[in-house]
């Protein structure tokens, strides 16, 4: 007699366990991610990037990085900055790479005013300057500078 192997015609329930261990595993990823994230740090609310972003090549661009606080933290690129060093560091940046934009992606609890001098110091360098999306200031009373706006004055942002 000759023994034979042969596959059954349906799969077992152990072909059925291996996917559903799969499907577990990607699962817990995906639910795990957010906390992780949470758990990293201090959350960053970050806004919407603008459009012109894509048409900007990267090595004319330099990100600035800015998180509210008190005081404020700055990370140009990678590197850690003191906002008053800024102009410094922006117009060593223009010589040695030839920046033209400066990319700021802010939290949007930044202080207005903070922003307003941010735009002061990169035209003095000879940058343009790209917030890194737009404020919600229309509902806000434009970034706590002024009482909230009544319900039937908030502009849509939607």
């Amino acid at each position: 007699m000759k023994a034979q192997l042969t596959l059954p015609e349906r799969p077992s329930v152990l072909y059925l366990l291996a996917v559903l261990d799969i499907i577990a595993v990607l699962l817990i990823f995906f639910a795990l991610v957010p906390a992780v994230a949470e758990q990293a740090g201090v959350p960053l609310n970050k806004m919407k990037f603008s459009s012109r972003m894509d048409t900007i090549v990267p090595e004319k661009r330099v990100s600035l990085f800015g998180r509210a606080g008190s005081p404020p933290k700055f990370h140009l690129g990678r590197k850690k900055i003191q906002f008053e060093n800024l102009a410094d560091e922006l117009m060593r940046l223009k010589e040695e790479r030839g920046i033209e934009v400066l990319v700021a992606v802010l939290d949007q609890n930044m202080k207005f005013g903070l922003i307003s001098e941010l735009e002061i110091i990169a035209d003095e360098v000879g940058l343009d300057v790209i917030l890194g999306g737009r404020f919600e200031m229309e509902n806000t009373g434009f970034g706590g500078l002024g009482e909230t706006l009544p319900e039937e004055k908030r502009l849509s942002n939607e």
